[in-house]
């Protein structure tokens, strides 16, 4: 089985927020890996149904599907807990340049946060320069101008 974990992702001016929504699990259930080799995080888990949770699941499925034999029973609770438990695994690119230390995560009411600052650009862009005596951009080198300021071909 896999669990669907929600995953919603917020850009900021210095920063990236990765909020992932893992209801009913604990922080000792969630795995975390950072590969600076790769330039990625993952994110992984386990989610076992507490005796409770399958208990309630049984109810459900008698209650609804009366099924006769033990194994219909099962695939029934089988169906009504995809997505809600089993294991996950997500894996994201880190931008390049990110100090790993800097990546801080957090881990309440069934949600993780991860807040991924924004690394420096690893190479810079070079800066176009004119001379002060023509123009940066030119109608006449335009492929579609005509040559009259009036007219557009």
């Amino acid at each position: 089985m896999r669990l669907d974990a929600r995953v919603e992702m917020d850009e900021e001016n210095s920063l990236y927020v990765l909020y992932i929504t893992l209801p009913g699990m604990k922080k000792e259930d969630i795995t975390i890996e950072i590969s600076p080799e790769e330039n990625t995080i993952s994110v992984g888990g386990l989610r076992i149904p507490t005796a409770e949770e399958e208990a309630q699941m049984r109810h459900i499925v008698k209650a609804r599907h009366s099924p006769p034999t033990e194994y219909e029973e099962n695939m029934w609770i089988l169906k009504y807990s995809v997505g809600r438990f089993g294991r996950f695994s997500r894996t994201y690119r880190i931008p390049s340049g990110v100090d790993i230390a800097d990546i801080k995560g957090n881990f309440k009411d069934g949600i993780l946060t991860l807040v991924i600052p924004k690394g420096r650009p690893t190479r810079q862009m070079p800066l176009r320069t004119h001379s002060s005596d023509r123009a940066p951009f030119s109608f006449g080198n335009f492929p579609f101008y005509g040559g009259d300021s009036n007219v557009w071909w």
